[in-house]
């Protein structure tokens, strides 16, 4: 298929013309199956999918899968790929003559998908990587997708991961009494929530955290995205049922050892979210510790900050960690105001 008129050349396979290829039906052969494409001989890696397409030069190279850009963008191959049973169509395009010569425009390689979009309800189904044909099954299901989505952080999510901590403390090289948690971000939820959960940790690291979920609503920069992410729940019609996953609401179940450390210019996750939780543990008597960069923000940028960052984490981890370490759960005085007076933790400064 040549258009003289745009002088972009490009070829379309469809399922059908797909199936009688005389390769093998995977996302790399068929698109190499299309005479416009060659492989990059300047590749000396052997990358599967390192290739020119219309003279274009394989970094200049875009794979698209259902709308959405796939691409490798350091080495030009594909990010993802496809098993060639469910691909309905391949679109294979380029600028034509003005790449043959000044190699500037990049092959478009649009795959349509049999299902029209990106959603398998199929128990699986399988990739293929750059490197050649090594498939890789992949959980795809709708109800595992739907099990961690929304309003429901502290239910699947919280399992995955203990799951995933109850097989590593199996191991026999694996002191399952020496083991701690630390995130970031959402991360820092996960932490906050295993806090309220569990104390099986010996000591916790939350950073850029949320420990509210309904007041978080209104500080975040971006209400809107948080809306979606939490299944169009509403906030504000029953705060009460929407904060059921709310670190803070479960508060007095966490007895860990805790270093909270935020940016005070974090605007998608605000340091509130961290000074309501470190005020929160200390009233409840839990050792607690914060570290506020007053000059960072949702990550921690400026070089020596980073080495306050560091240190801080490391020498946190080596006080709970270390083999004569004990970590008892936090005391429980006899009021809650007694405990609030007699456990201030350290408020630090991320100053080097």
């Amino acid at each position: 298929m040549v258009d003289v008129t745009s002088t972009t050349t490009g070829t379309n396979y469809t399922s059908k013309v797909i199936e009688k290829l005389p390769v093998a039906r995977n996302y790399a052969d068929i698109i190499r199956s299309n005479p416009g494409v060659n492989t990059d001989q300047g590749d000396t890696q052997g990358r599967a999918l390192s290739l020119t397409v219309y003279g274009a030069t394989s970094v200049e190279n875009q794979f698209i899968i259902d709308g959405v850009n796939t691409t490798n963008v350091i080495r030009g191959f594909q990010g993802k790929a496809i098993n060639g049973e469910f691909i309905q169509e391949v679109e294979i395009k380029t600028g034509g003559y003005q790449a043959e010569y000044g190699r500037a425009l990049g092959g478009v390689i649009n795959v349509i998908t049999k299902s029209g979009g990106n959603e398998y309800h199929g128990d699986g189904f399988v990739y293929y990587d750059n490197f050649g044909m090594r498939a890789t099954q992949v959980i795809n299901d709708q109800d595992y997708v739907q099990g961690i989505w929304g309003n429901v952080w502290g239910e699947q999510c919280y399992r995955d991961l203990m799951a995933v901590a109850d097989a590593l403390c199996a191991r026999a090289d694996i002191d399952g009494a020496r083991t701690m948690a630390m995130g970031g971000s959402f991360g820092g939820y996960m932490t906050n929530w295993i806090g309220s959960q569990t104390d099986r940790y010996a000591c916790l690291i939350t950073h850029a955290s949320i420990a509210t979920m309904a007041m978080f609503t209104g500080v975040t920069d971006h209400p809107a995205w948080w809306y979606l992410e939490m299944g169009g729940e509403n906030p504000y019609a029953d705060p009460e049922r929407f904060d059921r996953y709310a670190p803070l609401r479960h508060i007095e179940g966490w007895r860990t050892p805790t270093l909270i450390i935020h940016g005070e210019r974090d605007y998608r996750c605000p340091v509130s979210e961290g000074l309501i939780l470190f005020e929160a543990l200390q009233y409840h008597g839990v050792p607690s510790e914060l570290l506020v960069f007053p000059d960072e923000n949702h990550w921690i940028l400026k070089p020596r900050n980073i080495v306050v960052w560091y240190r801080a984490v490391l020498e946190f981890i080596g006080r709970h960690l270390s083999a004569g370490a004990s970590s008892p759960s936090a005391p429980r005085a006899g009021t809650r105001a007694t405990a609030h007076a007699a456990s201030r933790g350290r408020r630090r400064t991320g100053k080097a």
